[in-house]
Parts: C-alpha cells; sequence; structure tokens
C-alpha cells in the first residue's frame, strides 16, 4: 500500500494532507519535480495517486515533460479503480486528462475564497455533510471546464468549477485544501500584494477550512 505523490512545485507541498498520511501511517513515495525528479512510466506497486499544485499550465506540455507523463498515470490509476486526487493544477490534469479544457481566468484567484457545494455532492462519501458554504485557500490563474462524466461537487463565485469526481475515485479540486498556516503565510509574503494585495490570511477561517480539509482527506485515505 504505496501512495504516489506528484508534486509539480516547492511551493505547493503535500501541508497538512502528509499530517493525515502518516497518521494512518501509509507509506508514500513523493516526486518533486523541481529537483529535477521524474514521474515513473507504470502505476505498478502503487495503490493511488496524488498530484499537487504548481504555477505551471496544463496547456504547457511542451515546456514540462512531467504534463504529459503525469496524465498517462492518471489514466492508468483511473482505469484499474484506484483512487486518485488532483489538488489545483493536479485537479486541472486530471480534467484535461479527460479531454476538458484549460483555459486562462483574467485575474488570478488568491486567498480564502467562499465554495458553494452542489446537491450532487450530498450523497458524495467525501463531501456528504461538509457545509452548504465554506471557504477554502485559492491560488491560479488557469481553470478547468467539467469532463463529460464527471459529476460537479462545488463551485465558486469568481471560479466555477472547484471539484468534481469521476467514477468512484477519481477526484480533482480546483482549492487547496492542504494549505496550513505555515503555507498561507508563505503564499501571502511571495505572492499576496500582487495578487487582490492580499496582505493576510484570516487564521479563524483557515483554521475553519482545515477542519474540514480533515474530513477530505480522511475520508480519501480510506478509499487507498
Amino acid at each position: 500500500m504505496t501512495v504516489l505523490v506528484i508534486q509539480p512545485s516547492n511551493i505547493s507541498p503535500l501541508g497538512d494532507l502528509e499530517t493525515y498520511i502518516v497518521e494512518e501511517q501509509i507509506p508514500y513515495t513523493s516526486i518533486q519535480i523541481e529537483r529535477g525528479e521524474v514521474p515513473p512510466t507504470s502505476d505498478a506497486g502503487f495503490t493511488a495517486l496524488i498530484v499537487l499544485g504548481g504555477e505551471m499550465s496544463v496547456n504547457d506540455k511542451a515546456l514540462y515533460s512531467f504534463i504529459e507523463s503525469t496524465q498517462q498515470l492518471i489514466r492508468m490509476f483511473h482505469e484499474k479503480s484506484k483512487p486518485i486526487l488532483g489538488i489545483c493544477l493536479g485537479g486541472q490534469m486530471i480534467a484535461s486528462a479527460f479531454s476538458a479544457s484549460i483555459t486562462r481566468m483574467p485575474t488570478k484567484e488568491f486567498g480564502l475564497t467562499l465554495l458553494h457545494k452542489t446537491s450532487s455532492a450530498n450523497s458524495d462519501p467525501l463531501f456528504f455533510d461538509l457545509p452548504k458554504r465554506m471557504k477554502f485557500m485559492q491560488y491560479h490563474e488557469d481553470v478547468f471546464s467539467l469532463p463529460t462524466e464527471a459529476l460537479q461537487l462545488c463551485s465558486g463565485d469568481v471560479c466555477e468549477q472547484q471539484a468534481f469526481r469521476i467514477g468512484s475515485k477519481t477526484y480533482a479540486l480546483q482549492f487547496h485544501p492542504e494549505v496550513n498556516a505555515r503555507i498561507a503565510s508563505e503564499w501571502v509574503e511571495h505572492f499576496g500584494q500582487q495578487n487582490r494585495r492580499v496582505e493576510k490570511i484570516d487564521g479563524s477561517d483557515l483554521a475553519e477550512a482545515q477542519s474540514w480539509a480533515a474530513h477530505l482527506f480522511r475520508r480519501w485515505l480510506t478509499l487507498v
């Protein structure tokens, strides 16, 4: 039982998700793209796949060879009903792997933003008892359309597509539930003032987001 983690960028680590992986004593292998590491060519030996965020665009496959190889892994894991979780860029890679479009927003979405749970999410194993409205951390400028075979789970006021599921075990998120106070502080320092001039993140809102994220992560890990 080993989870394969693809981390495209140093600034988007596992965060709180690592806490729950360790808590459940689940072994994992992390591929650090910015360190020059390369994703495996097969899903053999891995029971689940996590693809994290990054500042790259899925549309820049010619510049980043790991995007195509990661999407091949996504298709492999999905075809074998192995659990997949994609966050931000990872979610966009899942969407693109299933022929959805990836487009650029007029402005970046940054900070804690309000999301709305769809009616379909009420029967989803991960989202069913989350509130109808909740805030989660965001940092992105690309967005995905909804794949034809996907079930939308969350929407946003600025970015319509925020979460979907394909089949029973493939989840794509646009938002960042893994972000903790340390990561949020680093993001504000590096990106805050150039993105809507966000100068700080509300600690109580972030703590609430982390509590809902714990539900999502623990439930997803039961699929592994």
